[in-house]
């Protein structure tokens, strides 16, 4: 409480801070919100088509094509979630279902796919669509065979194609086009053939998930490609096997929802892990259960619409908002710090699995006086007004808050706090960083119950001098004899080359420990003028050799 009536007198005391009072009373008092992991329904698209393709442009999901009765179509359709409104589109020129789609520089790629013609006839065919126009294109057709069912992402401007069906078949082909040559090229093919399957992008790679392989066997393989090795390797396979499932990419997870089983259609909704190469199973299921939807993400949602249920094809638009997190990490150098010498630690805060702004905060941060002593701080950084208590921090505490109206996104670099090392080699400290408010900017939602506060710890290292590889406080000829046999690979005691690899045999400080180094130690030892060198000072530079 100290610390709050402390901030309301500061911001009283400032000019025209009145509106910064506000802000920050009705974040820190605004009601907690839906955590995520929900569905909702909205309205549905005008036409009950399944297998169209689909994208997401400027906030806009069009959804294009699809099958009815054995049919292509030609239909296009537009999705505002503003405004929770369809509007029909140009149509496209070859009417198709199963087609592959993906986005690039605000226009939609369609490629191949099943012809409107009663027979099994697959296109070729790459057409393009310019919402602001509301016109289509042609680009240079699929390389051979024609296959409908297929899978797509972009990547690096680039539209990968995957897999799919030609005459009955179950096709491994990738092929990648370039929109800026117009023109296609054969990559490595995945290691099994699928079609109806789908896909999404993460960090680069295009991960290939489900789909079937022989007739009435769903399969759960997940096969990742990786475009600067032109080459696939495999993940942790579905949980289940699903043919026609709904995916799309939030937050660096993959959501693969609903899709066919060998014996029924589902509404799973399956959330995969790169990082962990985990499935989560425990994720809301979707609650119209149906295969071949068509999906979009847009701000951090996952738009699915159409596709078959048990009976015929079906109109329903349903939204899943994933699970949000945030994530406020105290980082400590990578180097443990060394006795008598400054380190500090890092303020982050992790908005990357919400899709709200971080628009207020308050916050201590902790520590032991008797190992670390406070130095100053860095000052908020990302657009943040701040109030900054140092009242309290000779008994280890730094309480701050911050305010911003526009509101920060993605991984904010927040605060660095910086300190002297008081404390005796093996020692350990915590930092200990808390929240008692955290708020959305713009809705105002309380974010704490989705906040993770990650502390971090050190353990201090022996310092000592530079140029005392030995540790025996003192430099000399034995020095330099152990940094020469370090230079030459010769063995030397671990102690010893622990304390050259943290660079206190590093005497010219070019992040080489090497003959040169011990030529500067035996001229120090001899008496000769080296005092353009920090030699037999204290050495705090933590450098990794």
């Amino acid at each position: 409480m100290k610390h709050t009536s402390k901030m309301f007198r500061a911001l009283f005391s400032t000019g025209g801070i009145q509106f910064i009072l506000g802000f920050a009373v009705g974040a820190f008092t605004s009601q907690a919100f839906a955590q995520g992991n929900t569905w909702e329904t909205k309205a549905p698209r005008p036409t009950a088509i399944s297998s169209s393709s689909a994208g997401v442009i400027d906030g806009i999901l069009y959804v294009v094509g699809g099958n009815l009765g054995g049919f292509g179509f030609d239909v296009v359709e537009a999705y505002d979630p503003v405004s929770d409104t369809w509007t029909t589109k140009a149509p496209i020129p070859t009417a198709r279902s199963g087609a592959a789609s993906g986005v690039i520089d605000g226009k939609l790629y369609v490629a191949g796919g099943r012809r409107v013609d009663n027979n099994p006839i697959n296109t070729l065919a790459l057409e393009i669509y310019d919402p602001a126009a509301d016109s289509w294109s042609a680009g240079a057709p699929m390389l051979s065979p024609a296959r409908a069912g297929m899978a797509a992402g972009v990547i690096d401007g680039i539209l990968y194609v995957v897999g799919g069906d030609h005459v009955g078949s179950f096709d491994p082909t990738l092929d990648a086009y370039d929109p800026v040559l117009d023109s296609w090229t054969r990559m490595t093919p995945m290691q099994f053939g699928r079609r109806i399957l789908a896909a999404g992008v993460i960090a680069g790679k295009l991960y290939a998930v489900g789909g079937l392989a022989a007739c009435c066997v769903s399969q759960a393989t997940l096969q990742i490609y990786d475009p600067q090795t032109d080459s696939w390797t495999l993940g942790a396979p579905l949980p289940a096997g699903r043919v026609g499932p709904a995916v799309g990419v939030i937050g660096g997870k993959l959501y693969a929802v609903g899709g066919n089983g060998t014996s029924s259609l589902d509404n799973d909704t399956f959330e995969y892990d790169p990082m962990s190469d985990i499935w989560d199973i425990t994720r809301a299921p979707m609650p119209t259960p149906r295969t071949n939807a068509s999906a979009g993400v847009i701000d951090g949602k996952l738009y699915v619409v159409g596709g078959i249920d048990a009976a015929s094809a079906v109109a329903v638009l349903e939204v899943y908002t994933p699970p949000q997190s945030v994530a406020a990490n105290a980082v400590c150098p990578a180097a443990n710090p060394f006795e008598s010498c400054p380190t500090s630690v890092d303020i982050q805060i992790d908005m990357t699995s919400t899709f709200e702004l971080l628009g207020s905060f308050t916050a201590t941060l902790s520590w032991d006086p008797t190992i670390v002593d406070y130095t100053g701080n860095s000052e908020l950084s990302a657009g943040f007004t701040e109030v900054i208590n140092e009242d309290d921090v000779a008994a280890g505490l730094l309480t701050f808050s911050g305010v911003n109206a526009q509101g920060a996104s993605g991984v904010i670099d927040l605060l660095t706090v910086d300190f002297d090392v008081i404390g005796n080699e093996d020692e350990v400290n915590t930092f200990d960083l808390d929240f008692s408010a955290m708020a959305a900017a713009n809705s105002f939602n309380d974010l704490l119950p989705i906040l993770t506060a990650n502390d971090c710890s050190s353990t201090i290292d022996d310092g000592g001098v530079l140029g005392d590889v030995n540790n025996d406080g003192l430099v000399n000829s034995t020095d330099a004899l152990i940094v020469l046999s370090d230079d030459i690979s010769l063995p030397i005691p671990a102690a010893f080359e622990d304390r050259t690899d943290r660079g206190f045999g590093d005497i010219d400080e070019d992040v080489l420990t090497n003959s040169t180094d011990a030529l500067i130690i035996l001229s120090y030892d001899v008496g000769l003028d080296v005092s353009q060198f920090p030699i037999d000072q204290l050495f705090c530079g933590q450098i990794d050799l």
